[in-house]
């Protein structure tokens, strides 16, 4: 019988899929410091970036998929 890949609970909580297959992740510099950074860059952090490369098989592959 062929083993399971268990789910990374950490992977779980950071990216999620689309229903095309892509993977995203909340960019970086969001959480403090935002007193000195101008809305507008504090918006486009809003946006969820697309994970690109070998690094986006790795995390399919941590998120059971």
């Amino acid at each position: 019988m062929a083993k399971k890949n268990k789910t990374h609970k950490a992977v779980v909580k950071r990216f999620k899929t689309t229903k095309t297959g892509k993977v995203l992740h909340k960019g970086a510099g969001r959480n403090h410091k935002t007193a000195k950074k101008s809305a507008k860059r504090i918006r486009t952090l809003t946006a969820d970036n697309e994970v690109e490369g070998k690094y986006r098989r790795s995390v399919l592959r941590r998120l059971g998929k």
